[in-house]
């Protein structure tokens, strides 16, 4: 551990702090005040601390020796308000030192030891295995251990939300309020990562938790495996307003698509997916061939309107007696849409040409116009 001899670690005291002149007991309590108020906002942030890594900035922030912040973790570590840990669980203090001793990279983590309300802690760990049965609780009689799962739980509901999101922000999609709801819910919650802030934080919330577990399982699925049918869904909705929804000869058609339009209208439709496919199905036949009746009909009036737009342009070509040249412009400019027209296969499109051709009539115009 940089700034730390071996000498220094072999004389950390493991009991109480041995003071007997009332200014050094004084300054010294100060320090380890200021030794716990740094500890515990670094493990407010990430619910633990790297006891390496701690030691280090604690010095340089508090301006102490590397070896006066390792003895007031120890005296704090005898007072019960931290706790030493490696991955395997609780260290006590003696073996803390043992293994630094022996190596001064031995992989320790410092936690705070604030004990959680014993039927508030059974209350959360009740809840715990409701909602995530499948995450395992072996480490529901340890506190921190307990704590660690829930910080999994909750960062990966975190992570399912944002995933989520960018879905969910195309315009059709479902699930924008739920989500913004339990990521703001999170940030409550998350606050602060020590184990005895969080898990009394998850019991204050108990009930909206309950509800976001049901919202994040629900979003996930719907997410990664029924956008693609949604987003046919959304784009087959919005088309069918011009063709179904003005058909007033097919009754049934009518009722299968207000039903469609109240699943697409609900905040969570996630588990009528299917539901919705199904309509889907029966309804687009007779929406295909309302298209294609509407494109038919659509190409019919676009042909007699730019017909009309040549008829008065050859005309006004006459008039004007324009040359060979510029006939041959303008007509051909117009005749190229009449045949796009045959060939479009939408309305829009169709109405593109008509206006294209509008524009080339009036661009033509004013050339002869100007001969």
């Amino acid at each position: 551990m940089l700034g730390i001899t071996d000498k220094q670690i072999r004389e950390i005291d493991l009991g109480p702090r041995q003071l007997f002149l009332f200014d050094i007991e004084e300054d010294a309590s100060a320090d380890r005040q200021r030794v716990m108020d740094c500890l515990a906002g670094h493990v407010e942030k990430l619910g633990q601390a790297d006891l390496k890594d701690f030691v280090q900035s604690a010095a340089e922030a508090l301006r102490l020796d590397a070896a006066t912040v390792l003895q007031h973790l120890f005296w704090l570590a005898h007072d019960m308000e931290i706790n030493f840990r490696s991955r395997h669980g609780a260290v006590p203090a003696n073996l803390a030192k043992q293994m630094l001793i022996d190596s001064h990279q031995a992989d320790l983590l410092v936690v705070l030891n604030k004990p959680v309300n014993k039927a508030v802690f059974g209350s959360v760990i009740e809840f715990f295995e409701r909602i995530a049965p499948d995450m395992g609780s072996d480490a529901c009689h340890d506190q921190t251990e307990f704590a660690r799962c829930l910080a999994r739980l909750i960062r990966k509901w975190k992570r399912t939300l944002k995933a989520c999101r960018l879905a969910a922000g195309k315009p059709g999609f479902p699930g924008g309020s739920d989500i913004e709801d339990g990521l703001n819910l999170i940030a409550s919650i998350s606050a602060k990562w020590d184990a005895f802030s969080l898990i009394n934080a998850v019991h204050a919330h108990i009930g909206p938790l309950g509800q976001l577990a049901e919202a994040v399982e629900a979003l996930s699925a719907f997410y990664a495996d029924q956008a693609q049918r949604w987003q046919v869904l959304v784009q087959f909705i919005d088309a069918c307003r011009d063709t179904i929804a003005v058909d007033n000869a097919q009754p049934a058609a009518a009722a299968d698509f207000e039903s469609l339009h109240l699943i697409m209208s609900s905040s969570r439709p996630y588990g009528r997916v299917n539901e919705a496919w199904q309509l889907y199905r029966s309804l687009k036949p007779l929406h295909d061939k309302i298209t294609a009746r509407q494109t038919q009909q659509c190409r019919e009036t676009a042909r007699s309107r730019v017909t009309t737009l040549i008829r008065k342009m050859r005309d006004h070509l006459e008039a004007h007696g324009a040359d060979d040249d510029l006939r041959n412009q303008s007509l051909f400019a117009l005749r190229v849409k009449i045949r796009s027209i045959e060939e479009a296969n939408s309305v829009d499109r169709i109405e593109g040409h008509v206006q294209d051709a509008q524009e080339a009539y009036e661009t033509f115009w004013g050339e002869v116009a100007g001969k």
